[in-house]
């Protein structure tokens, strides 16, 4: 498990893909970009949302799939439906204020789900460095729509 922790902070800039979806929406007056991961199963309700680290984009898990997808196999679990978000960089730092936390839990998820072919989704958070920050932002708000969270080495924030 350690070696996906690493795996998931120190590739999260590179931009291989097995992304089955990927496109381009408008979430309000924000723009975003997508890619969902087909589960290794495709009865899998299970679908994870993954919020990437500054300089990552929403392909940013493709180099993180083969690795989760083994730990999650070794384990005799199978591989849970992947989506990836991101939000053009605004010239400001990579978060999600209440627009952009509003637009995704409004827009986006229903949005990316409404793609994926299964019903009763149950929906996990994954979020690494200022991910982590931004999952935990979503998570506390919206605690009732996620199953389960994991924060891998979180952006902690200090007032002053």
């Amino acid at each position: 498990m350690l070696a996906l922790l690493f795996a998931l902070v120190f590739t999260s800039g590179v931009n291989a893909s097995s992304a089955n979806d990927c496109g381009k929406n408008k979430a309000g007056d924000f723009d975003y970009s997508y890619c969902i991961y087909p589960a290794t199963n495709p009865t899998d309700n299970r679908v994870l949302y993954v919020l990437h680290g500054m300089g990552g984009n929403e392909r940013s898990w493709g180099a993180n799939f083969k690795a989760l997808k083994n730990q999650f196999l070794k384990y005799g679990k199978s591989v849970p439906w992947v989506v990836g978000v991101n939000f053009p960089d605004e010239g400001e730092p990579w978060g999600l204020n209440e627009e952009l936390r509003q637009g995704y839990v409004g827009h986006i998820m229903p949005f990316v789900e409404a793609r994926i072919p299964v019903a009763n989704k149950v929906r996990m958070l994954l979020g690494a460095s200022m991910g982590g920050f931004s999952s935990m932002q979503l998570f506390f708000k919206n605690s009732s729509i996620f199953k389960k969270v994991a924060i891998v080495c979180p952006l902690l924030p200090f007032p002053g």
